[in-house]
């Protein structure tokens, strides 16, 4: 299948970044054709699968607003199946991940898995129980 890995943040670090290539690396490793983007670009449509990666602007759950309003820019999302990955950062992860699922939902995308990840090594073992093959 086709997936997009998407990596957006305010903050834009560099562990989300290394988090992110690690999920292509990850799904390429199951055979599947990933590609990484770091804003929506408008090909994300295109793919069978979206995998959103972000992280709290702060210490606290807020995820900013350059995911919601590129987001609000994009088309063909609706219905789209996808997963929210959440780094690990401050004190409210859990909250921020929250917040960004609410985010993708209130766009139209199906969330079929979502997670909140420490380091690279958590990766492959999320990204093997992800189910991007539809049932």
């Amino acid at each position: 299948m086709r997936v997009a890995v998407v990596a957006i943040s305010d903050r834009n670090s560099s562990k989300l970044r290394s988090i992110a290539g690690s999920c292509v690396a990850a799904l390429k490793a199951q055979g599947h054709d990933t590609e990484l983007f770091f804003n929506l670009d408008p090909r994300v449509s295109y793919f069978d699968f979206v995998v959103f990666c972000s992280e709290p602007k702060g210490l606290g759950s807020s995820t900013g607003s350059s995911l919601a309003h590129q987001l609000d820019l994009a088309s063909g999302l609706e219905g789209k199946r996808s997963a929210a990955v959440m780094v690990r950062s401050g004190l409210a992860s859990g909250k921020a991940l929250q917040k960004l699922m609410a985010t993708l939902e209130n766009q139209g995308l199906r969330i079929v898995q979502s997670q909140i990840v420490s380091n690279t090594s958590q990766v492959p073992m999320i990204m093997k129980e992800t189910p991007i093959e539809r049932p």
